[in-house]
Protein backbone atom coordinates (compact mmCIF):
# COMPACT_ATOMS: atom_id res chain seq x y z
CA UNK A 1 0.00 0.00 0.00
CA UNK A 2 1.13 3.77 -0.82
CA UNK A 3 1.43 5.95 1.65
CA UNK A 4 -0.75 9.35 0.34
CA UNK A 5 -1.23 11.52 3.25
CA UNK A 6 0.18 11.71 7.14
CA UNK A 7 -1.10 12.52 10.36
CA UNK A 8 1.00 13.18 13.41
CA UNK A 9 -0.05 13.39 16.96
CA UNK A 10 1.81 16.29 18.55
CA UNK A 11 2.63 15.44 22.42
CA UNK A 12 5.27 12.62 22.61
CA UNK A 13 5.70 12.19 18.32
CA UNK A 14 6.47 15.91 17.70
CA UNK A 15 7.29 17.27 20.39
CA UNK A 16 8.87 15.83 23.68
CA UNK A 17 6.37 17.43 26.04
CA UNK A 18 4.87 14.43 27.68
CA UNK A 19 7.51 14.19 29.86
CA UNK A 20 7.52 17.32 31.33
CA UNK A 21 3.95 17.77 31.35
CA UNK A 22 3.53 14.26 33.20
CA UNK A 23 6.45 14.47 35.26
CA UNK A 24 4.72 18.10 36.98
CA UNK A 25 1.54 16.23 37.37
CA UNK A 26 2.96 13.64 39.62
CA UNK A 27 4.75 16.47 41.25
CA UNK A 28 1.51 18.21 42.18
CA UNK A 29 -0.74 15.30 42.60
CA UNK A 30 1.86 14.07 45.48
CA UNK A 31 2.24 17.40 47.33
CA UNK A 32 -1.56 17.11 47.06
CA UNK A 33 -1.65 13.80 48.87
CA UNK A 34 -2.58 11.85 46.05
CA UNK A 35 0.54 9.89 45.38
CA UNK A 36 1.39 8.23 42.30
CA UNK A 37 4.65 7.36 40.01
CA UNK A 38 5.63 8.67 36.83
CA UNK A 39 5.62 5.46 35.36
CA UNK A 40 1.68 4.77 36.43
CA UNK A 41 0.56 8.36 35.42
CA UNK A 42 2.29 7.91 32.20
CA UNK A 43 0.88 4.31 31.46
CA UNK A 44 -2.97 5.27 32.81
CA UNK A 45 -2.86 9.07 30.85
CA UNK A 46 -0.95 8.92 28.26
CA UNK A 47 -2.92 10.12 25.29
CA UNK A 48 -6.44 11.03 26.79
CA UNK A 49 -8.32 13.97 25.67
CA UNK A 50 -9.76 16.13 28.66
CA UNK A 51 -12.89 14.55 27.99
CA UNK A 52 -12.42 11.24 28.46
CA UNK A 53 -13.92 9.24 30.89
CA UNK A 54 -10.30 7.89 32.88
CA UNK A 55 -9.50 11.48 32.31
CA UNK A 56 -13.09 12.74 34.16
CA UNK A 57 -12.47 10.66 36.57
CA UNK A 58 -9.26 11.77 38.29
CA UNK A 59 -10.74 14.99 38.09
CA UNK A 60 -13.62 14.89 40.17
CA UNK A 61 -11.44 13.16 42.68
CA UNK A 62 -9.13 15.92 42.57
CA UNK A 63 -8.90 19.77 43.89
CA UNK A 64 -10.87 22.06 41.65
CA UNK A 65 -8.12 23.97 41.47
CA UNK A 66 -5.55 20.99 39.90
CA UNK A 67 -5.78 22.04 36.40
CA UNK A 68 -4.58 25.57 37.18
CA UNK A 69 -1.58 24.46 39.42
CA UNK A 70 -0.25 21.88 36.70
CA UNK A 71 -0.84 24.77 33.87
CA UNK A 72 1.11 27.53 35.68
CA UNK A 73 3.90 25.33 35.95
CA UNK A 74 3.88 23.43 33.09
CA UNK A 75 4.15 26.54 31.49
CA UNK A 76 7.55 27.80 32.54
CA UNK A 77 8.94 24.18 32.84
CA UNK A 78 7.80 24.48 28.92
CA UNK A 79 9.32 27.55 28.04
CA UNK A 80 12.71 26.48 29.55
CA UNK A 81 13.06 22.55 28.35
CA UNK A 82 10.31 22.30 25.44
CA UNK A 83 11.99 21.08 22.30
CA UNK A 84 10.98 19.23 19.01
CA UNK A 85 11.74 15.23 19.39
CA UNK A 86 14.71 14.33 17.85
CA UNK A 87 14.98 14.06 13.84
CA UNK A 88 11.97 15.79 13.12
CA UNK A 89 12.55 19.34 12.35
CA UNK A 90 14.96 16.94 9.40
CA UNK A 91 11.84 15.24 8.64
CA UNK A 92 9.56 17.88 7.83
CA UNK A 93 11.91 19.84 6.47
CA UNK A 94 11.71 16.92 3.67
CA UNK A 95 8.38 15.55 3.77
CA UNK A 96 6.90 16.00 0.37
CA UNK A 97 3.99 14.20 1.59
CA UNK A 98 0.53 16.21 2.52
CA UNK A 99 0.45 16.22 6.25
CA UNK A 100 -1.41 17.37 9.29
CA UNK A 101 -1.28 17.20 13.75
CA UNK A 102 -4.33 15.54 14.74
CA UNK A 103 -3.66 16.01 18.83
CA UNK A 104 -5.92 15.19 22.20
CA UNK A 105 -4.26 18.36 23.33
CA UNK A 106 -6.41 21.57 24.36
CA UNK A 107 -6.27 24.19 21.27
CA UNK A 108 -4.54 27.01 23.37
CA UNK A 109 -1.42 24.72 24.65
CA UNK A 110 -1.16 22.83 20.95
CA UNK A 111 -0.67 26.32 19.18
CA UNK A 112 1.93 27.45 22.08
CA UNK A 113 4.35 23.86 21.66
CA UNK A 114 3.91 24.07 17.87
CA UNK A 115 4.66 27.82 17.90
CA UNK A 116 7.86 27.66 20.76
CA UNK A 117 9.61 24.87 18.72
CA UNK A 118 8.89 26.67 15.39
CA UNK A 119 6.93 23.87 13.91
CA UNK A 120 3.76 25.44 13.49
CA UNK A 121 5.14 27.04 10.10
CA UNK A 122 4.98 22.97 8.95
CA UNK A 123 1.22 22.72 9.35
CA UNK A 124 -0.44 25.89 8.30
CA UNK A 125 -4.41 25.37 8.52
CA UNK A 126 -3.40 21.66 9.12
CA UNK A 127 -4.04 21.44 13.10
CA UNK A 128 -6.56 19.37 14.86
CA UNK A 129 -7.14 19.18 18.64
CA UNK A 130 -9.42 17.20 20.45
CA UNK A 131 -11.55 20.51 21.48
CA UNK A 132 -12.88 19.82 17.67
CA UNK A 133 -14.83 16.52 18.41
CA UNK A 134 -17.08 15.03 21.12
CA UNK A 135 -15.42 11.69 22.16
CA UNK A 136 -11.31 11.68 22.56
CA UNK A 137 -9.41 9.26 21.58
CA UNK A 138 -9.05 6.26 21.66
CA UNK A 139 -12.61 6.93 19.77
CA UNK A 140 -11.69 7.55 15.79
CA UNK A 141 -13.40 10.85 16.05
CA UNK A 142 -10.56 13.44 15.46
CA UNK A 143 -8.76 11.17 13.01
CA UNK A 144 -12.52 10.82 10.81
CA UNK A 145 -12.61 14.87 10.92
CA UNK A 146 -9.00 15.53 10.19
CA UNK A 147 -9.85 13.33 7.33
CA UNK A 148 -12.57 14.87 5.98
CA UNK A 149 -11.25 18.29 6.69
CA UNK A 150 -7.82 17.26 4.55
CA UNK A 151 -9.80 15.37 1.55
CA UNK A 152 -8.02 12.44 2.78
CA UNK A 153 -8.83 8.52 1.92
CA UNK A 154 -8.18 6.45 5.26
CA UNK A 155 -7.01 3.73 3.24
CA UNK A 156 -3.92 5.30 1.87
CA UNK A 157 -3.22 7.81 4.99
CA UNK A 158 -0.44 6.97 7.76
CA UNK A 159 -0.77 8.09 11.52
CA UNK A 160 2.25 8.32 13.81
CA UNK A 161 1.12 7.84 17.50
CA UNK A 162 2.80 7.09 20.46
CA UNK A 163 -0.06 6.30 22.67
CA UNK A 164 -1.85 2.68 22.94
CA UNK A 165 -5.49 5.54 23.06
CA UNK A 166 -3.47 6.96 19.49
CA UNK A 167 -3.25 3.72 18.15
CA UNK A 168 -6.23 2.15 18.95
CA UNK A 169 -7.83 5.53 17.67
CA UNK A 170 -5.81 5.06 14.53
CA UNK A 171 -7.37 1.55 13.91
CA UNK A 172 -10.74 2.57 14.48
CA UNK A 173 -10.59 5.27 11.99
CA UNK A 174 -9.26 2.63 9.50
CA UNK A 175 -5.68 4.34 9.14
CA UNK A 176 -2.28 2.80 9.01
CA UNK A 177 -0.86 3.10 12.45
CA UNK A 178 2.83 3.67 12.87
CA UNK A 179 3.61 3.65 16.63
CA UNK A 180 6.86 5.62 18.08
CA UNK A 181 8.66 5.13 21.17
CA UNK A 182 11.19 7.92 20.14
CA UNK A 183 10.35 10.39 23.22
CA UNK A 184 11.66 10.69 26.82
CA UNK A 185 8.57 9.11 28.16
CA UNK A 186 8.57 5.96 26.60
CA UNK A 187 8.97 2.97 29.42
CA UNK A 188 10.29 -0.71 28.70
CA UNK A 189 7.46 -2.53 27.22
CA UNK A 190 5.74 0.00 26.04
CA UNK A 191 6.46 -0.83 22.03
CA UNK A 192 5.13 -3.77 23.10
CA UNK A 193 1.69 -2.20 24.39
CA UNK A 194 1.53 -0.24 21.58
CA UNK A 195 1.48 -3.45 19.14
CA UNK A 196 -0.86 -5.14 21.31
CA UNK A 197 -3.37 -1.93 20.57
CA UNK A 198 -2.73 -2.91 16.60
CA UNK A 199 -0.14 -0.74 15.30
CA UNK A 200 0.96 -1.96 11.98
CA UNK A 201 4.31 -0.62 12.15
CA UNK A 202 6.84 0.78 14.76
CA UNK A 203 10.11 3.05 14.70
CA UNK A 204 12.01 4.64 17.58
CA UNK A 205 13.75 7.45 15.85
CA UNK A 206 12.10 9.87 12.61
CA UNK A 207 14.83 8.96 10.58
CA UNK A 208 12.99 5.64 9.81
CA UNK A 209 9.81 7.59 8.73
CA UNK A 210 11.82 7.52 5.32
CA UNK A 211 10.51 3.99 4.68
CA UNK A 212 7.15 5.47 4.12
CA UNK A 213 7.83 8.83 2.17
Amino acid sequence: MKIKSIIFDCDGVLIDSEIIANRIEVEVKTELGFSITLEEQLKKFVGLGMSHPVMQAELRRLPADYWQIVDDRVKVAYINELKAIDGVVEILEQLSLPKCVASSSEPEWLAFKLEHTKLARHFPDAVFSGRMVKNSKPAPDLFLLALEKMGWRAASCLVIEDSVAGVEAGKAAGLTVCGFTGGAHIYPGHAERLITAGADHMISHFRQIERFM
